[in-house]
């Protein structure tokens, strides 16, 4: 009688300590591969998405709503016994086995990305909240100005052009000028939490002030008081000039959508036999931004999907690239996640995905 209590209470013993491990150790394993997996395949699924815009394709997009992972412990033991002389089997015996078999059967429930709300979402201008917050608090203003804001006060940012006389040189001023001056703790973008509007401030000092003499020069905005500590003008979203503000026309996401399918490489008899779109000259932003082309996989990619027997990538040395697709991918999911979020009534998709 001995014997099956000595299991019974080595078992119970090893099944309580396995849980009370097992519970933390999941954690910490398993949190991040589910986080790096679906955040590379957003990514993949996003670059795809350019690729396919440039070859004339909509292919569908599928998000990722939920995860669940279901724990499942299964306990074992195992009792051996000789049966004759003592020779023939001591030595090899094991008289008691046991242990804990753990299994983790993931269900992931994916959500079409599709409808009139998500169109709409894709092709209205971004909201000017999200262009301020971002400029705020970014170490990087230029960029995020040249990729998000399309017109200021007038002064066009390109984004194709059938010809360099089309550029307007103030644009490339302006957007040094603003980034400057926000470096050197010199400009503000505020948001007034009463009232929930957005304002520009600029701090002067006296004998101080050639960057922001010029900035208000090329807004159409009076000389700053230099004997006043700073002065705020409001920020509207508007396409023409509204007097004493400024005024600010912002892209939409299919704007950066065009923008990044334009720098899909392509081969000149894909160009010519009609297969993929044309684009007119690219912008000085979008120039910059190169989406490349293998017909062998790369080894030093950030992000590469395969399509059409060829390999589309983005270098992972490629900064400006990496950048913009980054931003991308950020206003891509701020947009849709309201398109894919409970009650909006489109099909889901539940995929067990263990065993």
């Amino acid at each position: 009688m001995r014997a099956p209590a000595i299991i019974a209470l080595a078992l119970t013993s090893l099944v309580h300590t396995g849980c009370s491990s097992l519970g933390p150790s999941v954690i910490l394993n398993g949190r991040e591969a589910y986080n790096s997996a679906i955040r590379t395949t957003e990514n993949q699924q996003l670059l795809l998405f350019l690729v396919r815009q440039r070859y004339g394709e909509f292919g569908g997009l599928l998000a990722v709503t939920s995860v669940t992972a279901n724990m499942r412990f299964t306990t074992r033991a195992t009792v051996n016994f000789g049966f004759g002389p003592d020779e023939d089997y001591l030595g090899n015996l094991v008289p008691f086995e046991g242990g804990i078999i753990y299994e983790e059967n993931p269900i992931i429930s994916y959500t079409p990305v599709q409808g009139e709300k998500f169109i709409r979402q894709l092709l209205l201008a971004l909201p000017l909240d999200l262009v301020v917050l971002s400029l705020h608090s970014t170490a990087e203003p230029n960029e995020v100005i040249r990729a998000l804001v399309k017109r200021v006060n007038g002064i066009a940012n390109p984004r194709f052009l059938y010809s360099s006389d089309q550029i307007d040189s103030r644009f490339d001023e302006l957007v040094g000028l603003l980034s400057e001056l926000q470096l050197r703790d010199r400009l503000e973008w505020e948001r007034d939490s009463n009232n929930h509007q957005f304002s520009l401030l600029l701090r002067l000092k006296e004998g101080e002030n050639p960057l922001l003499d010029r900035l208000l020069e090329l807004l159409g905005l009076p000389a700053a008081d230099e004997s006043l500590p700073h002065i705020s003008y409001p920020l509207i979203q508007s396409s023409t000039n509204i007097e004493g503000a400024i005024a600010i026309s912002t892209r939409s996401v299919w704007d950066l959508v065009q923008i990044m399918t334009s720098a899909v490489e392509v081969t000149d008899e894909e160009m010519i036999s009609g297969r993929t779109f044309d684009y007119p000259t690219r912008g000085p932003f979008a120039t910059r931004i190169n989406i490349a082309r293998s017909t062998s996989e790369p080894r030093d990619a950030a992000v590469k999907v395969k399509y059409r027997k060829a390999w589309y990538y983005i270098l992972d040395t490629d900064k400006a690239t990496k950048s913009s697709f980054q931003l991308l991918q950020t206003l891509w999911s701020v947009r849709i996640s309201d398109t894919t979020s409970a009650g909006q009534g489109a099909p889901v998709l539940t995929v067990p995905a263990g065993r």
